[in-house]
């Protein structure tokens, strides 16, 4: 598509940068290997699949313009992570997401964000499965877990059960897609 053609109206106006930059914890995360993004551009998962020896984790931040945050200064935990801007600032939505299920399980290869950015589905495409005594199972399997946003406690949930695949290296959840309300998702 030719960008300068009729066919896209405004494209400067939908190419305009929104707050400021986020950025990754090291430059060897891999920050940005997956994103997702609600219906509203307010609420974007960023994953990092590389961080912490490729254990991976996920990011979520919700863009609040400048005139809500004012109004909100008081009540922002001090610990929160804040991009600031002129136009507003995006902050952290509860805490970072981390894989955690095994050794480098590349937990945010894949991400997928609801429309209203309430429910978030992640994989772990490296995820293996393990016995009680701790040994392995099952190598690279892969595995999703849901998080459900829970605003009484504001932090992200469990929702349902992980999903894992069926076998040694199937490496289930190389993509995830979630439909509009967050019901279903695709892996």
């Amino acid at each position: 598509v030719n960008p300068t053609s009729d066919a896209i109206p405004n494209m400067t106006a939908i190419a305009q940068p929104v707050g400021g930059s986020i950025n990754g914890e090291d430059s060897s995360d891999q920050f940005g290997t997956a994103l997702s993004i609600n219906c509203d551009a307010t609420i974007v998962a960023i994953g990092s699949t590389q961080h912490d020896n490729r254990d991976g984790h996920v990011r979520i931040y919700k863009f609040v313009p400048s005139e809500t945050l004012e109004m909100m200064e008081d009540s922002l935990p001090t610990d929160v992570s804040r991009i600031d801007n002129i136009d507003g600032t995006w902050i952290q939505m509860g805490q970072t997401r981390d894989g955690k299920l095994g050794s480098k399980d590349q937990f945010g290869h894949a991400v997928a964000i609801s429309a209203d950015g309430a429910r978030v589905a992640i994989s772990a495409r490296f995820a293996d499965t393990k016995y009680d005594n701790g040994t392995i199972a099952e190598e690279n399997i892969g595995s999703v877990k849901v998080y459900q946003w829970s605003t009484p406690s504001e932090a992200w949930q469990p929702k349902g059960q992980i999903l894992w695949g069926e076998a040694d290296s199937d490496l289930f959840g190389r993509s995830v897609a979630m439909n509009f309300d967050g019901s279903r998702i695709l892996i």
